[in-house]
């Protein structure tokens, strides 16, 4: 399975060849305190940009 996801403005887009993490992190900035935003992190080797 893949995750395909782009930036806020959509300009970049990247694809990450795996399952969704279970260890999640929030970050707490503005945006993504507004946003409710989640945050996974993963290997460089499994992450490609488009």
């Amino acid at each position: 399975m893949s995750i395909n996801e782009s930036c806020n403005c959509g300009e970049t887009g990247f694809s990450i060849a795996r399952e969704i993490s279970a260890k999640l992190a929030r970050c707490t900035c503005s945006f993504c305190a507004k946003t409710n935003m989640l945050q996974a992190y993963y290997a460089t080797d499994r992450w490609h940009s488009s």
